[in-house]
């Protein structure tokens, strides 16, 4: 189940997004600031609720989200919870239509694995990173990645941090601890601003 922050978004999977849904789904997504910037398409077929994104050549789609539930186990450095690994495979086969071509991961066993289910769906091998190294990656994955997109799996801090970073604003704040839900699309353009979708995924939390 997808849903769009503070509503309902996708129903179930027989549910038909009519034609006006979907224009005002792809105007949110399009720079205020100049119309005619290519805009990211973004797609909910009626027959399933999978996620379609398709990046722009000039920009790039960075799919951020916070690692699923951790177990009450692990010391400092707990793995998923049975919850958290169906979460990591709700989040593989709700991306499994996106031509995700990099994941990226702190180097923490929760983090890891949230973004192994989707590197594995994907044919892709999870790379690391160091989120106190956010506001350079925040430059540099652009370039490196433009016209492509990307999931960041990080923490209830570093998400909204780049989340943030990427737009160039201060207007997303730390997750509570017990939300595991969230999950951003943050398109970034070449020559217009940033543009975020804030979605809710899996089970409510």
């Amino acid at each position: 189940m997808l849903r769009r922050q503070g509503r309902k978004y996708f129903s179930g999977m027989n549910r038909i997004i009519t034609f006006f849904s979907a224009l005002l789904l792809i105007g949110a997504l399009a720079p205020a600031c100049d119309k005619n910037a290519p805009t990211p398409i973004v797609h909910v077929p009626a027959e399933r609720d999978t996620l379609v994104v398709n990046a722009p050549d000039t920009a790039t789609v960075f799919i951020l989200v916070r690692h699923a539930e951790k177990s009450a186990t692990g010391g400092s450095d707990p793995g998923l919870s049975a919850e958290g690994q169906l979460r990591a495979a709700e989040l593989a086969r709700m991306l499994k239509e996106v031509p995700v071509t990099a994941v990226w991961s702190s180097n923490y066993n929760r983090t890891r694995q949230t973004a192994q289910a989707v590197a594995s769906d994907q044919g892709l091998s999870v790379q690391l990173y160091d989120p106190n190294g956010q506001a350079a990656l925040s430059k540099s994955w652009p370039q490196l990645f433009a016209g492509q997109t990307v999931l960041v799996v990080g923490h209830s801090n570093t998400v909204p941090q780049l989340v943030n970073l990427l737009t160039g604003t201060t207007n997303y704040a730390q997750m509570p601890e017990e939300q595991y839900d969230n999950l951003y699309i943050v398109t970034v353009y070449r020559h217009s601003p940033a543009r975020v979708m804030h979605l809710k995924y899996g089970k409510a939390t």
